[in-house]
């Protein structure tokens, strides 16, 4: 008997034993394996973790920080926020300050990440990059750069595009 809280699957019948699922294209010659959906990778590999996409995130702005230090910046903040803006690095050299979006991908078969960098993500960045002059009593022209960080099996590459856009005014 089907007690109140159990919810009855279609795979049951009506004395409440499991159904066997054959695929309806299943032949004789065919084995009960071939109508079932492959497994995922990462749960059939043992002690496998498969990294979520803040910690890819992660890896790729310390890249891109590492990346930026080795050529001469000097990181003044990271993953800075106001309210709801925030900058993933903010920078200086010896003329600009520089507000950095950090795009990173494991797979560039759905675009390069610096393609993911569109106009609402740039009206966020600007309004916080004037939140922080602000704040800061910054006297330096602000640059708003991108870095692409893409991991490969080799290693990562990343890409810089400095003054990626401008604030327009």
């Amino acid at each position: 008997m089907v007690k109140f809280f159990e919810k009855r699957s279609p795979f049951h019948n009506i004395v409440g034993k499991r159904i066997p699922f054959l695929p309806t294209f299943a032949s004789a010659n065919m084995p009960l394996s071939a109508g079932k959906r492959p497994k995922k990778k990462w749960k059939n590999m043992e002690n496998a973790h498969r990294p979520s996409q803040r910690e890819i995130g992660f890896f790729g702005e310390n890249e891109a920080a590492h990346y930026l230090e080795a050529n001469g910046f000097r990181i003044l903040a990271r993953n800075w926020r106001h309210r709801h803006l925030e900058v993933d690095i903010i920078a200086e050299d010896r003329d600009f300050v520089l507000f950095c979006e950090v795009k990173t991908r494991k797979d560039p078969r759905f675009g390069e990440p610096e393609t993911f960098v569109d106009r609402s993500k740039q009206r966020h960045l600007i309004a916080a990059a004037d939140r922080f002059i602000r704040q800061h009593g910054i006297r330096k022209e602000a640059r708003f750069d991108i870095l692409s960080v893409l991991q490969t099996p080799e290693g990562c590459r990343i890409r810089h595009f400095p003054a990626a856009f401008s604030p327009h005014w």
